[in-house]
């Protein structure tokens, strides 16, 4: 079971209260979102509540699957979910506050890669390919031979276009 630290999640409550606010002073979640108000429009893209929990909750489950069964028909479903989170993830500052290289260099206590963590950076730089410098290409290249069949077609995707 992976667990998060707070400081993840106080950090990424920072991070929003800062596109809501662009002050350095603590907000709380209702003053964010109110009660039963599912989305905000932030930076032009609708964001919904929940988008971070069922994030972290489809990377935990990649990684998972990818440790367990790397050929389950259920990581494409998962893919495309975390895909689809790109814009929301974009528009709440999350990679300025968790930077894509620290995405695609994370190694887990065992020094395995981080299967899920590699995938996210790259659907977002597959979505943001301005955001792509030869540092993380170099990464790319190297982390294709060492990743996993389903996260492998997502590095080739970046790499050869």
């Amino acid at each position: 079971m992976y667990h998060y630290p707070k400081i993840l999640i106080s950090l990424l409550a920072l991070g929003l209260a800062t596109v809501y606010t662009h002050s350095s002073h603590a907000i709380k979640p209702k003053d964010v979102l109110a009660n039963g108000v599912d989305s905000a429009m932030i930076n032009g893209t609708e964001v919904r509540k929940g988008t971070l929990a069922a994030l972290f909750h489809n990377l935990k489950a990649l990684e998972t699957l990818l440790e367990k069964d790397p050929k389950s028909s259920e990581i494409a479903g998962l893919k495309e979910d975390i895909r689809t989170t790109m814009p929301a993830l974009k528009a709440l500052g999350f990679f300025d506050i968790f930077p894509v290289n620290e995405w695609l260099f994370a190694k887990k206590a065992n020094g395995k890669i981080w299967q899920s963590k590699v995938l996210l950076a790259a659907l977002y730089l597959q979505a943001y390919p301005q955001e792509l410098d030869n540092k993380l290409r170099q990464k790319i290249a190297q982390l294709k031979n060492q990743s996993l069949p389903p996260i492998q077609s997502e590095l080739a995707r970046i790499t050869d276009s």
